[in-house]
């Protein structure tokens, strides 16, 4: 669900934010996952420019890691903001990797009402 997109530069079909213009864009994100059992050990969340994950000078500052030394959780949220350049029609998308210590039933999903993203021009 969108909150606000003046531009119409975020398509909830596809789940990507696409550029209006070349410039700097302040992105961040707040994701919330949560698993059927107290299994989640921990995860990389990072976004993608235009199908392809970011270069590792670019996705050091974007992307988060997260993971329990001992004991697994229900819940994780990881959240980043960051800086990033952008030409026009470039898009951005948000990938999550969690992982979990059982290889069987154990369900990850994410919660979407407690769960954002963003992206705007600010040069």
């Amino acid at each position: 669900e969108e909150a606000l997109d003046v531009g119409s530069d975020y398509d909830v079909s596809t789940s990507r934010f696409t550029a209006p213009a070349t410039g700097d864009y302040l992105m961040g994100y707040g994701i919330t996952i949560s698993a059927t059992a107290s299994k989640l050990k921990g995860g990389w969340l990072y976004p993608f420019k235009n199908g392809a994950q970011m270069a590792v000078t670019d996705n050091r500052e974007a992307s988060t890691y997260y993971q329990f030394a001992t004991t697994p959780a229900t819940v994780i949220s990881m959240n980043k903001t960051w800086i990033q350049p952008l030409s026009a029609g470039d898009y951005v998308e948000i990938f999550i990797n969690p992982w979990h210590e059982d290889a069987g039933a154990n369900t990850v999903t994410i919660r979407d009402t407690e769960s954002n993203w963003w992206g705007m021009r600010i040069a």
